[in-house]
């Protein structure tokens, strides 16, 4: 699950700003319940499903 995070938190990085988790999902080639478990971390703030670094 470190691969992930790590994965999802560079990609959110690098577009500069909030993504869903269905876009996050499709970008990265994950499943959209793997991205909301990961994504359920310190290193993110969520808002419905809407993802951004914290």
């Amino acid at each position: 699950m470190e691969d992930e995070r790590n994965k999802i938190w560079d990609y959110l990085y690098n577009v500069g700003m909030p993504r869903s988790v269905e876009d996050i999902a499709q970008s990265l080639e994950m499943e959209s319940t793997v991205v909301t478990a990961v994504v359920d971390h310190e290193w993110f703030t969520t808002e419905g499903a809407i993802v951004s670094i914290a």
